[in-house]
Order: structure tokens, then C-alpha cells, then sequence
């Protein structure tokens, strides 16, 4: 029933922890899992992190100690006997036989009395008190029971039989009457012992009676009880029982003690360092053995005996009596569970109980606790006999037990406890009714939000941090327990590189996970059942307590892991997430270069099953043939993954896709959109395990076709006027063409070859974009658009895309990033007719001139934009005219911002112009504010973002729109819901929504990259900030120019520098690999398939190879783009199987190979002479200068030659 969890995520005090860092020497993660735990002051750290028993308080200060003590001495001095009468779970049998112990050392007549479990019951009764008058009693002291026992009392003082009570049960409103109530809880105040176990309250008396007759150091040797006590009763592990735990831990270790020595030696534990969890989970269920099923005096007789003889017999004893323990547990655990998935709806009833004459009444209250676990719900079992039942019962948090009990007590016979634990006595005939009752009460007190299980989380850490002296800091905050749990942890974005069932049944999960170029393997208890799941996350959040694991004498970092989740699911999925939030909290998603991110937008695609090796897959996959078609089937309440699609083969699970995939597929499944989905190849069939890969297509309804050629028809058939209207529309929205942008537009509708002047922001993007979709509607005819660099062809390609389609006009991008099947596919579209608007870039529309040939009569429109660079150094550039001409000189258009007299001129000579239209507008509303070179960026724009205008910050990647984005939230939480990020990884509909809020106002700050704001209209941006170095002067001019386009008052704020270069140098080197590169990986790779051929690696993998041969700049970005150019060149093919990728390694071609044969390589040399070119220009020019290039277009001073008519 291991489901879902949420994720409590603690909030720190960021002061708090940076004084507690600095001021103890610890690292950062230390420090916050302190503050979380309230720990604020070096003075409490320190006295946390160095408590010792000199910081114990002295006894006297608890309430009724003296008055206990004084009379405890009497007894002592005057020679009285003594009963210590106690309890038989570890608690009642430590706190006996310490105060028994430490008594009879100091001189007093000591015997010991433990009711029978079955027999009497839990506390004091009559005839135990009447049975200890008779031998001679005169003081009785109960330990860890008596503080209800107001009739037990009474009938002792009837008998003249002294009582001192100490005990730490909650009080009821009377007190029973004694010579003196010991217990914490009476305090009225707030302090450090109010949460002692019994055996602490007992050590509080013993001590002070040890203090009276100068002895007070004998007290110190009985810690070790103290500390078995106080760990098995589950008490806080804060205040004094912490220090108490602390010190007695050593004493348990020392085994001075003959039955601790026993004890030890049977659990395999003897001459171990002792823990908090080997004293919970191996001693102590041995001494709860005893209580439970026989007598627990002989825990007693174990801690009290000199003799290890003796000792050794009992604990023997006691490890199989824990054995028959675990027996009996085990068999009413499996009863139970079947009773409860026959008997019970848990739909209907929030709180299980159960009952049976068949189950022990010393175990149910450990068989309540498993129950309560598993299903996560207030469990209460309940042992029959003779018509009457004794009831254990567990909760969960959020649901009081003892309040509960008082809502129903008309049906019980007997109740007490608290609000986690409880014990009940019912007549059998009252079952039904009391079921009703609580479930009745259940249904008013807890929410669907109480029912599901949570795990608190410390603090959230860098993969960085985690290492052996992290956990060493950790170790210091031990002893670990009840309010003072082992921390955990948070690691999030972790890459799942192994995941898999192991133990019994496949009972634990084993991972291993990559983070920021760390592996770590981590091992999650009884979490085997999220196996399936966890292997279709690509990402992965884990929640976990670091540990060293020692394994064949070698000891690495681990982590025991809590739980595990996706990524872009929330910590907590109850609490209300608004779409900037859950922006926030998808950040890192959406950083990654996603192939499945517009995978709804194709017909066709493959992919391959994950989670095939589980719950018996592997012999369903046998059955299945190569064609065979499968089931995707939608999973939204999977508790583990609410975007999960499950793959069925005859009403059989054989697995998942990938969770990227599922991500980006569910979302158009739930809007109803049909796939079809058949098998392509099962894998391995020789191998010990088979694989799935399938080709999953897209199937159309004919009423929900989304059928272009029927959209593009409708517009068709509108008469001109209103079909120029509709395309009006969706290039500009409701605003109107200006003047200038008429008079190209009808020279274009002339038929009229045109150089268009325009200066950035005045709309040369409009006109060219309105023609084309003219010319796709009206004649039928494809338009090719020329940009200067892949990233702006990029950029475009989604904006147009968005604007174009729902006129039925279809647009696609190509240039030499895109692999080979992208490439066939782009041209089958091409040679198909299917293809209205292509974005390229002129290296690849010059070396692929011959494919284009096929759509010659096609072409009703040639574009070129940023038309200067034809007369520049650019070898595309230069081509282009060439091309146009094998293209057969279509209607040209050549658009720009900068042309003088003799650009102009060779602009108009290439491409035969005969229109010239120049828009003279100067944009005076511009100012620039010359910041290069500032050193505190992040505070610039603090106080920038305060003025309460509209500002939008560009910067040069995706990564760091996100990441300075969030930095702003968390520095100005104020405007926290008014700063958003934008980048060309989001898809389209964040990307609208994002656009939307902007516009409306709902954010106010923006930081981006270049793809925001291009092609829509955001009239009123008042601050455009430069936060990077641009790459190109087009781009340069184009961010600056979305300033202020409402003619009103706008700022340009510069505030890149020198830095910036060697940065942007970085990028392009990591994108663009140089011919040394590109030769030291060839070779690499043509090595290793000497011996495995094809290659199956990855671009992580190759990375790493390259940053250790020197070259550490080398990332997987690079590895992508230098095996697209090696591909290019002929020299490797890339084939993707599923979601695996193999290398096939092919002979080189005769003669030396051109590296100018690769377009990809071209189109990357040429960006770096751009940015080359632009970066000495804007590090240097003047800020007076730098605007005239943005706010002005430079445009021909003299006549020009147009060609004539």
C-alpha cells in the first residue's frame, strides 16, 4: 500500500544559519537543519552540540522529588522494606530494576513487583497492594504507572501502606493521594525534563536519595538502563533525555553490566559503538519479548543479576522468546491483512478494527503499528476472550486517539493512552456499534490531505555537498529519536541511471543516480514497489538520511532513501500551485534540449517501453511479435506519476513510456487525442532481457482532423479584401499597418523586387510575414526566408509557427543543427509540396541548392533578412544571390536596418530591386544607461524592478533565465508573483500564457532570452536590460529596439562587459567545435569501434572522455554537435533504437576530407566571426554611438540604380 507522499520541505531562517555557519565552523547544511529544529543561537547550537551530564538539572526542581526522597531515606535508615512496583514493557522493567538496583546499593531492603500482563493488567491492583501488606511492605513505589491509580491508592492508605508514585503518563484531573506524585507533567512551566521516560523519573528519584546520603556519583552507573528505557518508550529525544540517551549509550557499549553483556552477545552487537536504532530494533523488542508472552520479570532477574552465568541463560531465553514473538506477530499480521482486503471498504472506513479470539493479547499492539503503516490510517486490533476484549490501538498524525476514545466511550468498558497510542477494554456484543462510532468520528476529523503519509525534510542540498564530512557534522546531532529524528535530506533533478528491485520478493529499490556529474547509489527499504515507476522518471527528487556504506572493505557515501518522486510533481500536491509556481518548480525541466517538448506536433515517432523487467513483463513480452499493436492507456491517478501512459498487450501490462514522454504526450490524451501505437522490434530475444521499441502514430477523427489543406481552403475562398484582413490579424492583432509597411507591401502585390530600410522595432518582420501567408493563400505559393544565424531562424520558426498555422499554412525551420531523419523528413515535406514557409540559413540553403531545386515553381517569395551582410564576409551571404538566381529569381525581398550608399547599391544589384522604400523614423524616446562592466548585476536590478515599470532582462541562455529569475523572487519576495521566465525550451502553451500575463500586467518583470518579445506586441516595456553580451549586432538591436515602442520614455541598460566575451566565447565553443576537437573525438571513437562496432555511448559519457584528454569545455552539447558534423561528413551514422542511441562507425572516404562539406560547421564558423566582429564594436563604442545604431536606420544618402521595369 506504499503510496505517494508528501514532501514537508522545512523553511530556514537564511540570518540564523549563516550566523550559526560562521560562528560553530560547520558547513551551511548543518547549520539549517539546526535552525529548522529551532536551534537559532550559538549559544543553543553550542549547548546542543556539547550537552553532557554536568547540564542535567538537579532533581529537586521537579515537583515532589524532595518529599519522595525524604521518605525513601527514612525507609532506608530505619530499615523498612521497599516494593518497586513497575510495568512489563521495557520502560516498566528498566525503570524497575534501576530503582531496585541503585537502592538496594545505597542500602535499602529492596524487592520488586511486576503485575502479569494477562493475569492483572497494566498498574496498580488491589490485590498486589493487599498481597504486599501482608509481607511486611512498608513503602511502595510504582514506576511507569500509578499516576491514575486514584482508587489503588486509596485502598493502600486503607492498609497503612505508604505509596510514592512517580510515573510520566499524562495526569488526569485528580491525583491518586501518596506520600508523594512524582511526574513531569505536573510542572506548570516549560522545561527540560518534562518529557522523561518512566525509567527517567525513577533515575530523578534514585539520584536525589543518592544526592541525601552523599552518594550521588552511584546514580551515573545506571544510565545505561535510562538510556534502554527512554529509547524503547519512544519518548523526545530532546531536553535531558537526550543527554541521558547520550551517556548511556556509552555505558551499553561498555557492557559492564553481566545482563547487558548477554544481551549484546545474543544480538551480534557486543563491542560495537551502540546506536539509538540498535537499541530500538534488536534490544529491546528481546526485553519486550519477555512482558508480552511470559514473565517479564525475568528482564528484571537479566539486568539486576551479578552472575553472567545466569545472564546469559535468561537472555538466551529471551532472543527465542522474541523469535515466538515475531512468529505470532508474522501470523496475525497476514490474518489481519487478508480480513482486511476481504471484510473491509477503506474507501468507506477511515480507521481499521479488527478482532479475533485467535490473536494474542501481547502482540496486537505491535501488529496495530504495522497495520497503521501499511495503510496509513488509525488502526485498532482487538484480542477476544470470553466475551470481553482488550484493545490496542495506533494512530496517525492528525487523528488523537484518546479524544477519540472519549467521543465513543459510551461503547467501551475501559480506555486510556494518548494521542499516537491507546488501550481499550470492550464487551464483544458492543463491536459493531463502537466501529461505527469512531469511523463516524473519523469522517468529521480527518481530510483526504491526513490520509496520506508525509516525510519532513531538513533541508534541500547541492549534490556537491553530500560527502563523508557532511555526514561526520551529522553524527554530532546524534543521538537520533523522537523530535530528533536522523535528518533528511533533499536531493532534486536526479538522472535515473539504474533502478531495480532487490531482497526478498523484490522488497527494496535500488538506484543509482546522476546529479550535476555525480553518481550516487542509493538503497530505499521497502520502497521495492515504486520499481516500475522509477524507472520511467528521466528526473527524479529523493528525499534521504546520508550514510557510509562499508561493503568488501571499501566505504563509499550512500543514501538510505526515504522516498522518491518525479521531479515535476510538487512536494505537496494538496497545496493550491499557481502557474508561475509551478513554472518555478519545472525550471530545470525545461533547461534541457526535451526531444519529446513538440512531440504532439508530429504524425509519427518511436520510443521504447521502460519498466519491462517487473511483475512478471518479461514473459508477456515473449508472446509479442514485431507488428503487433499495443495499448497506451492513460494512468491520471497514478500516485506516482499523474502524467503516466501505461503500455497494454492483450489486457496485459508490459510497461511504461518514459515519464518526458508521458509528460508531453498525456497532455494532448486528455484533450482527446487518439494514438495508435505498434511494436517495431522486441530487443534482446537472445539476450536474458527483452525490450519493447514501438512506432507510435497519431490517429485522426474526420470531425477533429486537424487538417491544414482544409483551413488554408476556408481562407481561399474569403474575397481579397477580407482575406488580407484575416491575415492583418494574425501578424499584428487589431493594429493597422503603418504607412511605410503599406508602401512595401503593395510593391510586393506589384510584383516589384524591394530593399526595405526600416530601423529596429519598426516592423520589417510584418511585412514579409504578411506575404508570405498572402501568397500561400491567394496564390499557392511558398516563401523562403533567409536569416543571418540558426538561433534566430529558431527563435522565428515557433513564432511564426503560431501565427500562421490557424490559417492553415504550414511553416518549417531547417538548418545544420537538425540530424539526418529531420533533414528527410524536412525534404519529403519539400518534394511533398506540403511546406507554405521555410526559415533556413543561407550555409544550408547554398549546400542543399540542388534538393530546393524541386520546388522552383513553387517559390513566389525570396527573402533576406539582415540584407547588409551581402556585401559582407560571409560566404552563405555571398552565395545568395547565385541562389536566387538557380532558384529561379523569384519575387525578392531583401529587409534591413543598416544599408549606406554602397550596401544599398550592391543589395539592389544583387537581387535586382526595383522598389526602395525607407522608413526615416528616429526613435527619440530612447535612452541608453551605460553600465558595462558592473560588478554587482543582482543588486542593479533589485533596485531596478522597484519602480514599478515594465522590465524584461535579457540574458544568453535558458539556464540563466531561470536561475536569475528565481534569485530575484527570493531576493525581492515582494514582486515574487510579478517576475516570470521566458526561454525557447518552454512549449507553446507556456510560452502563450507567459506572453499573456505579461501583456495583461500580471507580470511585470520578465528575464529571457532573445525569444521573447519578438513578433508580439508589448508596446509599453520601459526597461530593456542587457544582461550578457549579445552574439550578433542583429540580435543586439533587435532586444534593444523592444524598448519603448509606445514613443514613450524608455531606457536601454548596458550592463555587460568584458567578462562577458570569454563567457559567450565559452558557449560557442561548446556548440561550435573547432577542427582539433572534432579530429581528437573522430579518432576516440574510431578506436573503440575496433572492438564493438556500433557503439553504444553516451554524450555524457563522451564528455567526460574529452574533459579528461584536456579539452574541458567539452560537454554534451558539444558531443551532440561535433557527432552531427562527423555524421555530415560521412564518416558515422547515429541510429536511434528506442530511446538508445548506437554509433555506427563507417571507412572514410578517399582523399582528405573538407571540413566546409559539413553546413553545420560553416553555419558555426560564421556566428563566431559575427560575435567576434560585434563583441569589439559594443566593448568599445560609445554609449551616444551604440544608440544611434538602435534608435535610427542608416540608410543611402544618394539615388540609388534600381533596376528598371
Amino acid at each position: 500500500m506504499r503510496g505517494r507522499r508528501i514532501w514537508r520541505l522545512k523553511k530556514h531562517n537564511s540570518d540564523a544559519v549563516q550566523t550559526l555557519t560562521k560562528g560553530l565552523g560547520v558547513s551551511p547544511t548543518l547549520a539549517k537543519i539546526l535552525v529548522n529544529r529551532g536551534i537559532t543561537s550559538l549559544a543553543e547550537a553550542e549547548g546542543f552540540l556539547r550537552d553532557d551530564v554536568r547540564k542535567l538539572k538537579s532533581p529537586f526542581e521537579m515537583k515532589g522529588i524532595k518529599e519522595g526522597a525524604e521518605r525513601v531515606h527514612k525507609a532506608i535508615t530505619s530499615g523498612e522494606k521497599i516494593l518497586v512496583y513497575g510495568d512489563y514493557d521495557v520502560d516498566g522493567i528498566t525503570s524497575t530494576a534501576l530503582l531496585t538496583g541503585l537502592l538496594r546499593r545505597l542500602g535499602a531492603q529492596v524487592d520488586y513487583y511486576i503485575p502479569a500482563r494477562m493475569e492483572e493488567g497494566y498498574g496498580l491492583n488491589n490485590q498486589a497492594i493487599l498481597q504486599a501488606k501482608e509481607e511486611g511492605i512498608d513503602l511502595l513505589i510504582s514506576v511507569d504507572c500509578g499516576i491514575s491509580s486514584v482508587q489503588e491508592a486509596e485502598y493502600a492508605a486503607s492498609l497503612g501502606l505508604d505509596i510514592i508514585i512517580t510515573d510520566h503518563h499524562q495526569p488526569p484531573a485528580r491525583l491518586p493521594q501518596a506520600c508523594a506524585v512524582i511526574n513531569p507533567k505536573l510542572t506548570e512551566c516549560q522545561v527540560s525534563w518534562l518529557d522523561l521516560a518512566g525509567v527517567g523519573v525513577a533515575y530523578k528519584l534514585g539520584q536525589s536519595v543518592a544526592q541525601m546520603q552523599g552518594k550521588g556519583e552511584y546514580a551515573y552507573h545506571y544510565l545505561d538502563l535510562v538510556a534502554l528505557g527512554t529509547i524503547a518508550d519512544i519518548v523526545p529525544l530532546t531536553g535531558e533525555n537526550r543527554i541521558l540517551v547520550k551517556e548511556g549509550l556509552k555505558l551499553l557499549a561498555k557492557a559492564e553490566r553481566p545482563g547487558i553483556k548477554a544481551l549484546l552477545e545474543v544480538t551480534g552487537l557486543y563491542g560495537k559503538e551502540i546506536s539509538t536504532g540498535q537499541v530500538g530494533f534488536s534490544l529491546a523488542p528481546r526485553l519486550n519479548a519477555c512482558g508480552r508472552l511470559s514473565d517479564a520479570n525475568l528482564g528484571v532477574e537479566l539486568l539486576l543479576t551479578d552472575s553472567y552465568e545466569r545472564a546469559r541463560e535468561v537472555a538466551l531465553f529471551l532472543d527465542k522468546e522474541n523469535q515466538m514473538r515475531q512468529a505470532i506477530e508474522a501470523e496475525i499480521l497476514q490474518d489481519a491483512v487478508m480480513r482486511i482486503e476481504k471484510e473491509l471498504d477503506l474507501a468507506q472506513e477511515k480507521i481499521i478494527v479488527l478482532a479475533s479470539a485467535e490473536w494474542h493479547p501481547g502482540v496486537i499492539g505491535i501488529v496495530a503499528s504495522r497495520l497503521t503503516e501499511k495503510y496509513y490510517r488509525p488502526t485498532v486490533l482487538i484480542s477476544l476472550d470470553k466475551g470481553l476484549g482488550k484493545g490496542s490501538a495506533r494512530s496517525i498524525p492528525g487523528f488523537n486517539l484518546y479524544q477519540a476514545l472519549v467521543f465513543v466511550k459510551e461503547h467501551l468498558l475501559k480506555y486510556g493512552g494518548h494521542e499516537m497510542a491507546a488501550g481499550l477494554t470492550i464487551a464483544e456484543e458492543a463491536l459493531p456499534s463502537f466501529r461505527r462510532a469512531i469511523n463516524e468520528y473519523a469522517v468529521q476529523t480527518l481530510t483526504e490531505k491526513d490520509m496520506i503519509p508525509f516525510i519532513q525534510v531538513d533541508a534541500e542540498i547541492a549534490w556537491e555537498e553530500i560527502n563523508e564530512d557532511l555526514i561526520q557534522e551529522i553524527t554530532w546531532l546524534a543521538p537520533f529519536g523522537l523530535h530528533n529524528p536522523s535528518p533528511v535530506l533533499a536531493l532534486r533533478r536526479g538522472q535515473m541511471c539504474e533502478c531495480k528491485e532487490v531482497g526478498t520478493e523484490g522488497a527494496h529499490l535500488k538506484v543509482r543516480v546522476l546529479g550535476e556529474n555525480r553518481r550516487l547509489d542509493g538503497i530505499g527499504f521497502q520502497l521495492g514497489a515504486l520499481a516500475p515507476q522509477a524507472a520511467a522518471w528521466d528526473r527524479c527528487d529523493l528525499a534521504f538520511v546520508p550514510e557510509i556504506n562499508v561493503w568488501n572493505g571499501r566505504s563509499q557515501v550512500q543514501l538510505n532513501i526515504k522516498d522518491i518522486k518525479p521531479s515535476h510533481e510538487p512536494d505537496d500536491p494538496f497545496q493550491p500551485i499557481s502557474f508561475l509556481d509551478q513554472l518555478y518548480l519545472e525550471g530545470e525541466v525545461w533547461l534541457e534540449d526535451d526531444y519529446y517538448r513538440d512531440i504532439t506536433n508530429r504524425e509519427e515517432f518511436y520510443t521504447k517501453v521502460v519498466g519491462v523487467t517487473f511483475n512478471g513483463r518479461q514473459e508477456i513480452i515473449r508472446q509479442i511479435n514485431e507488428g503487433e499493436t499495443v495499448i497506451l492507456q492513460r494512468e491520471p491517478h497514478n500516485i506516482f506519476d499523474p502524467w503516466a501512459i501505461a503500455v497494454y498487450y492483450n489486457d496485459a501490462q508490459i510497461g511504461y513510456l518514459n515519464a518526458r514522454l508521458s509528460r508531453n504526450l498525456a497532455q494532448a490524451l486528455d484533450k482527446g487525442a487518439r494514438y495508435q501505437a505498434y511494436v517495431t522490434q522486441v530487443t534482446g530475444r537472445l539476450k536474458e532481457i527483452l525490450g519493447v521499441n514501438l512506432c507510435i502514430r497519431r490517429v485522426y477523427e474526420e470531425e477533429t482532423t486537424k487538417d491544414l489543406g482544409k483551413i488554408k481552403e476556408k481562407f481561399r475562398a474569403l474575397p481579397a479584401e477580407e482575406m488580407w484582413q484575416e491575415i492583418r490579424k494574425a501578424i499584428l492583432g487589431e493594429f493597422d499597418y503603418h504607412p511605410k509597411q503599406k508602401e512595401a507591401l503593395q510593391a510586393l502585390r506589384d510584383g516589384r523586387n524591394s530593399l526595405v530600410i526600416f530601423g529596429t522595432g519598426r516592423g520589417k518582420s510584418a511585412v514579409f510575414q504578411t506575404m508570405a501567408a498572402y501568397l500561400a493563400l491567394a496564390k499557392g505559393k511558398a516563401t523562403v526566408i533567409v536569416y543571418p544565424l540558426r538561433s534566430l531562424v529558431n527563435d522565428q520558426y515557433h513564432r511564426l509557427k503560431d501565427k500562421l498555422e490557424p490559417l492553415g499554412i504550414t511553416v518549417a525551420a531547417i538548418n545544420g543543427s537538425l540530424n539526418l531523419e529531420e533533414r528527410k523528413e524536412f525534404f519529403k515535406g519539400v518534394h511533398q509540396g506540403n511546406i507554405d514557409v521555410i526559415l533556413t540559413t543561407p550555409e544550408f540553403l547554398a549546400y542543399h541548392l540542388e534538393k530546393f531545386h524541386i520546388m522552383v515553381d513553387r517559390i513566389g517569395l525570396f527573402v533576406v533578412d539582415e540584407a547588409h551582410h551581402l556585401q559582407g564576409k560571409r560566404y552563405g551571404y555571398r552565395q545568395l544571390g547565385k541562389v536566387w538566381r538557380e532558384l529561379g529569381a523569384p519575387l525578392a525581398l531583401a529587409v534591413t536596418a543598416t544599408a549606406n550608399d554602397e550596401t544599398a547599391q550592391h543589395i539592389v544589384d544583387t537581387l535586382a530591386c526595383r522598389s526602395l522604400i525607407i522608413d526615416t523614423h528616429e526613435r527619440a524616446n530612447l535612452q541608453v544607461l551605460d553600465r558595462r562592466g558592473e560588478k554587482d548585476k543582482l543588486r542593479y536590478l533589485l533596485n531596478l524592478i522597484a519602480c514599478g515599470e515594465r522590465v524584461v532582462i535579457y540574458v544568453n541562455s535558458r539556464k540563466q533565465a531561470y536561475q536569475l529569475a528565481k534569485e530575484l523572487r527570493q531576493y525581492y519576495p515582494s514582486l515574487r508573483d510579478e517576475i516570470g521566465f521566458y526561454h525557447g525550451g518552454l512549449n507553446s502553451e507556456y510560452r502563450l500564457t507567459l506572453e499573456n500575463m505579461f501583456r495583461e500586467g500580471a507580470l511585470r518583470v520578465m528575464v529571457t532570452t532573445s525569444a521573447f518579445g519578438e513578433g508580439v506586441d508589448f508596446p509599453d516595456i520601459r526597461h530593456v536590460v542587457l544582461y550578457h553580451l549579445s552574439f550578433s549586432r542583429t540580435e543586439f538591436n533587435q532586444l534593444s529596439g523592444r524598448a519603448g515602442r509606445d514613443n514613450g520614455k524608455a531606457q536601454i541598460h548596458l550592463l555587460f562587459g568584458e567578462g562577458d566575451r570569454k563567457l559567450n566565447e565559452l558557449i560557442l565553443e561548446g556548440s561550435t567545435p573547432s577542427r582539433e576537437v572534432l579530429g581528437k573525438l573522430y579518432l576516440y571513437l574510431r578506436d573503440k569501434s575496433r572492438t564493438l562496432n556500433p557503439l553504444q555511448i553516451t554524450n555524457s559519457e563522451l564528455a567526460e572522455y574529452m574533459q579528461q584528454a584536456g579539452h574541458k569545455n567539452f560537454r554534451e552539447q558539444t558531443a551532440s554537435a561535433s557527432l552531427a558534423i562527423l555524421e555530415e561528413l560521412g564518416l558515422l551514422l547515429r541510429e536511434i533504437e528506442g530511446n538508445q542511441r548506437y554509433l555506427h562507425l563507417v571507412p572514410p572516404p578517399p582523399g582528405k576530407l573538407d571540413l566546409n562539406d559539413s553546413v553545420r560547421y560553416l553555419e558555426g564558423l560564421e556566428e563566431w566571426e559575427e560575435f567576434k566582429e560585434f563583441a569589439e564594436y559594443v566593448l568599445k563604442e560609445d554609449a551616444a554611438c551604440i544608440l544611434g545604431t538602435v534608435n535610427k536606420p542608416i540608410f543611402p544618402q544618394m539615388p540609388l540604380n534600381l533596376k528598371e521595369d
